[in-house]
């Protein structure tokens, strides 16, 4: 090989590496999925370009949040509702992450009914999400409407066959108070999310804290595992939206919190002692 040969050869590796390079630093979100095989249950991120960086977090056992990117351009917020049948997902969103560094990701948030294991791939420029079919603790009910926001329908009356309705009271007596702590401060974490100062975030972190803690100290019955993981994942959400740090969107994040805690009326019994308020 000549001496120009090889500097040509050199002088292309060059260009190419660059033009990779630009190509992951001007990657965007292209659409979000979700795809049921024979096995699994897959949350799919597709961009424009291989992710250069990938970060998984779980939050509360009943949380997973994946961030993808870094990525350019706006990540329009999406609710996404999981189709009828689809296992143990109960909402999906999707939103745009600032990192310390102000590169810009996307975030996808999937909130589960029960506890579960999950894996993450990347293919390309497609990031997975994978949800084993025998991971799943338990079926989504027919017809049960996901957590997302306010103006989803929610279903009512989702059967505890085969349990008691003491169980059931003592449940939804025991849930009382913490739930009851969390629609008095709604007013108040919407406030702090919109207009936030140190003290008052502190504050409502404190409350927060109290009312998880109350909640693992419940004695939980296997069929109320679903509403409880919901409520505990509105706990976790509402906290990380108080946190002095947050480089989110503070509203939108109280937002899915307080859906969550309206979504879990729905996996809770009716008995003849009324539903939770």
């Amino acid at each position: 090989m000549t001496i120009r040969s090889y500097v040509a050869l050199i002088a292309a590796a060059i260009v190419v590496a660059v033009a990779t390079t630009s190509d992951a630093a001007e990657s965007r979100l292209e659409r979000v999925l979700l795809l049921r095989s024979a096995d699994r249950l897959s949350l799919v991120l597709e961009l424009t370009a291989e992710p250069q960086k990938v970060v998984t977090h779980t939050l509360a056992g009943t949380t997973v949040e994946v961030e993808a990117g870094p990525v350019i351009g706006p990540v329009h917020a999406q609710e996404l509702k999981p189709p009828e049948g689809v296992p143990f997902i109960a909402h999906v969103s999707v939103h745009e992450f600032a990192a310390a560094n102000h590169a810009v990701f996307v975030r996808a948030r999937v909130t589960l009914l029960g506890q579960g294991r999950s894996n993450v791939r990347i293919v390309g420029r497609r990031v997975y999400v994978d949800f084993a079919a025998f991971d799943v603790p338990r079926q989504r009910p027919p017809g049960l409407a996901s957590a997302a926001d306010s103006r989803v329908r929610v279903a009512r009356g989702v059967s505890w066959a085969g349990r008691s309705e003491s169980e059931a009271v003592n449940y939804q007596q025991a849930i009382g108070p913490p739930v009851a702590r969390l629609k008095a401060i709604e007013p108040f974490l919407i406030s702090a999310a919109t207009t936030p100062t140190p003290d008052v975030l502190d504050a409502l972190a404190r409350t927060l804290t109290t009312v998880h803690e109350s909640l693992r100290a419940i004695d939980v019955p296997g069929a109320a595992m679903p509403a409880h993981n919901l409520l505990t994942a509105a706990v976790v959400l509402a906290t990380r939206a108080v946190e002095a740090d947050f480089n989110g969107d503070r509203l939108a994040e109280t937002h899915r919190a307080l859906a969550l805690v309206e979504a879990v009326k729905a996996h809770l019994p009716q008995t003849s002692a009324g539903s939770m308020p």
